[in-house]
């Protein structure tokens, strides 16, 4: 999604303007601000309609607490009578309420939900049935049996409560209420671009004002609150531009409130100019295409084979997240992206090859979908590709094929089985999981062949067409296990076996053919490394050396010089295999 940017964009009259946000500074526990407005009959649903959105940033959430978006929930706390409440519970996004004549919390369930970026979220009822969107998904639905959310006399809370059990940290944007209206039912939607509005029937809009925190656009009061002690923060209480009585609570921008100045989520950047505030703009595109600058790391060896999936924003420096699981435990596995979809074809369970292909959607968070079948189980496959074509070269496949140089691609698109391409001169294994991709090239290279000798061999494929690889040039050291990426011009190898674990990082010209030239040095030495890159940095995960690491290091592709500390992965593994929504084939 899009991020708050007061340096980059501003203006009333863009049609992509959603400006201002509150930060909240609780601490995921017991202790932060919230924003309480006045019991209403506005907030007393009864039977009816209703539609809840907004758009969220959580700079940091628990993995078992409670934290509150916007909740109508009374001092004496959980299954109070009509009570209901908007938030995220051990990172799941949820709607939870307590009906007249049933002191039962039900629950619709939403999507898994990230810190780090920007979310549009949206609740809605629409006769007996509460739906649950995630950035225009539908996510979870749910019969709300005859649910009448009678007069709960409490005030609604924004960003935690007085109970001191959810408080958010992080910015809200733009929250609506609309009463007597679902506004979604069905199955996607394309969220807002726009400053949300007040229509007849929004009964609160808030959280819009680059310049006050109270501002309400249906005539509400609007109070800051301290957890704990429902002791309310006026305005001439604020002490500096982005605390209350001490306390972090502020109007901010997309830079951290508390100074550090870091970015948050996708920027737009454009030749598009405008002038004033901080406004709210997506990137370009459609819903799936959103949260560019995601990349995808699938499986691994920790020490077994693992089923997990990571990401990390490439644009920015932080430790990796969950994403989901693939459908099994395996490592060594292809990688091939679209801006939309990264597929993951084949890998060893730790027992067997196998031959599946399966895919997830990058903009979102879930475990894999099956795609198709490789033509022969294998591992340590390497794969390229482009926006529209993904592309697996060679690997280790069961006796007696062994060692392969089969060239195998799919229609990233379309679901199905691969389909033959042609072969590779060598027939390595123990090789990269990501080739060096331009918009018309992926180039391969290194791995070792059957006697375990190592090559230096790099071979290109045109992807558009089928056929034989054509010989590149060579790697400055017979290397294998090492990770590679690109921006569209330039292709980066790191670290990896030449015998010896290594550090060094080299680069290729796609577009020419010709042997690598020294980059730099990685943070450290490492071998069975993942790579992903977006047009401007190449990050490199995981490996061993030979003890199995978390390390993520990054370099900035169109330069030379030494990796960088990125981050850290979720889990100690090496096989790790990477691609991206914005690698060089479609960047």
């Amino acid at each position: 999604m899009g991020i708050l940017r007061s340096d980059r964009v501003s203006g009333l009259g863009g049609a992509n303007a959603i400006n201002g946000s509150v930060f909240f500074g609780g601490d995921l526990e017991t202790n932060g601000n919230y924003l309480a407005v006045g019991d209403s009959d506005d907030f007393n649903f009864g039977s009816g309609d209703f539609t809840i959105e907004c758009w969220v940033y959580a700079d940091a959430l628990s993995t078992n607490n409670f934290e509150g978006i916007i909740g109508q929930w009374p001092q004496n706390g959980a299954n109070a009578l009509n009570s209901w409440v908007l938030e995220v519970v051990g990172r799941d996004l949820e709607f939870y309420y307590c009906y007249d004549g049933a002191n039962i919390g039900s629950v619709v369930q939403g999507a898994t939900m990230s810190p780090k970026q920007w979310n549009h979220v949206m609740v809605t009822r629409s006769g007996n049935t509460m739906y649950m969107f995630h950035n225009g998904g539908l996510t979870g639905s749910g019969t709300s049996v005859t649910a009448t959310f009678n007069d709960v006399s409490a005030d609604v809370t924004i960003g935690g409560n007085i109970n001191s059990t959810a408080m958010w940290n992080g910015n809200i944007s733009n929250l609506r209420i609309i009463k007597g209206r679902a506004l979604h039912t069905t199955a996607s939607f394309t969220p807002p671009s726009t400053r949300l509005t007040k229509t007849s029937d929004t009964v609160l809009l808030c959280c819009q004002s680059p310049g006050d925190v109270t501002q309400e656009e249906t005539g509400k009061i609007i109070t800051p609150k301290r957890s704990n002690s429902n002791s309310s923060f006026p305005v001439a209480s604020r002490r500096s531009p982005d605390k209350y009585d001490g306390i972090p609570y502020s109007v901010a921008s997309n830079a951290s409130p508390l100074g550090t100045g870091e970015d948050h989520g996708t920027k737009f950047e454009d030749n598009t100019k405008f002038d004033t505030l901080s406004y709210l703009v997506p990137p370009g595109g459609t819903t799936a295409e959103s949260n560019r600058g995601r990349g995808i790391l699938f499986a691994g060896q920790s020490p077994g084979a693992d089923s997990t999936i990571q990401y990390v924003q490439i644009q920015s420096q932080g430790n990796a997240i969950k994403f989901g699981n693939l459908s099994a435990n395996k490592s060594a596995v292809g990688a091939v992206a679209s801006s939309t979809r990264a597929v993951s074809a084949g890998g060893y369970t730790g027992s067997a090859n196998i031959n599946v292909i399966e895919y997830v959607t990058i903009a979102s968070t879930s475990n894999a979908t099956d795609f198709g079948d490789l033509a022969e189980p294998k591992h340590w496959v390497q794969g390229g590709g482009n926006q529209t074509r993904g592309i697996f070269a060679g690997g280790n496949a069961d006796s007696p094929v062994g060692h392969t140089n089969t060239i195998e691609y799919i229609t990233i698109a379309t679901a199905g089985n691969a389909s033959n391409f042609g072969d590779i001169a060598r027939k390595p294994s123990t090789s990269s999981g990501s080739a060096m991709n331009s918009s018309t090239r992926a180039v391969f290279g290194g791995g070792s062949d059957p006697s375990a000798a190592l090559y230096n061999t790099l071979e290109y494929v045109t992807i558009a067409t089928t056929g034989d690889a054509t010989d590149f040039g060579d790697m400055t050291d017979n290397k294998a296990r090492y990770g590679g990426c690109s921006s569209s011009t330039r292709g980066i190898i790191g670290c990896g076996e030449n015998p010896g674990i290594s550090n060094v990082i080299t680069y290729i010209t796609i577009a020419t053919t010709g042997n690598s030239v020294d980059f730099g040095d990685a943070t450290q030495a490492r071998e069975d490394v993942a790579a992903v890159s977006n047009s401007i940095r190449g990050v490199f995960v995981g490996g061993q050396t030979p003890t199995n690491v978390n390390t993520m290091d990054y370099i900035n592709i169109a330069t030379t010089g030494n990796a960088q500390d990125f981050g850290d992965q979720t889990i100690l593994a090496d096989h790790v295999s990477g691609c991206s929504d914005s690698h060089g084939g479609i960047s």
